[in-house]
């Protein structure tokens, strides 16, 4: 892979990381009530800190163990990336890249705070479907567009 494309890869998610860290730390200053964005029909988008300890879909697991998941999830990740960098595959590159960054900047979360801070929140009706931050929304959409490249039909 050429030294542009590595920079390219260094640059996109150092982004990810320093934009997810100023986001957290603006919305941090919004009182606790939240600021309604969007407020249409029955759905309504929020900004509204939230400390959240917990993991994925609020899955309730001892501290340990969620920094031990992290750690062997990020192992994985960047054995993943070195191998797509040395078969020069950009895209699954750029990919892994931005599933770490968005790991790495909910893990500064629980270094710093020992939680992580979720501010999008998202209602439909009067249910509660939602509460996410940015590097979670940039985790699944990585994760969807690998699981896509590893499936689609090769040209």
């Amino acid at each position: 892979m050429t030294t542009l494309k590595t920079l390219v890869l260094f640059i996109s998610g150092m982004v990810v990381i320093i934009l997810d860290q100023f986001l957290k730390f603006y919305i941090t200053k919004i009182p606790d009530s939240g600021i309604f964005v969007v407020s249409q029909h029955n759905f309504k988008l929020i900004l509204q800190p939230t400390a959240n300890p917990y993991i994925a879909f609020g899955l309730k697991l001892p501290e340990w163990l969620i920094f031990s998941l992290v750690i062997v999830f990020l192992g994985l990740l960047v054995y993943l990336l070195i191998r797509a960098i040395k078969e020069n595959k950009f895209a699954t590159s750029l990919i892994i890249t931005l599933l770490i960054s968005g790991a790495v900047a909910n893990l500064i979360d629980r270094l710093c705070y020992g939680h992580i801070i979720d501010f999008i929140s998202i209602w439909f009706y009067n249910f509660h479907w939602a509460i996410f931050n940015m590097a979670d929304a940039i985790i699944v959409l990585s994760a969807l567009a690998l699981i896509y490249l590893e499936i689609k039909p090769s040209s």
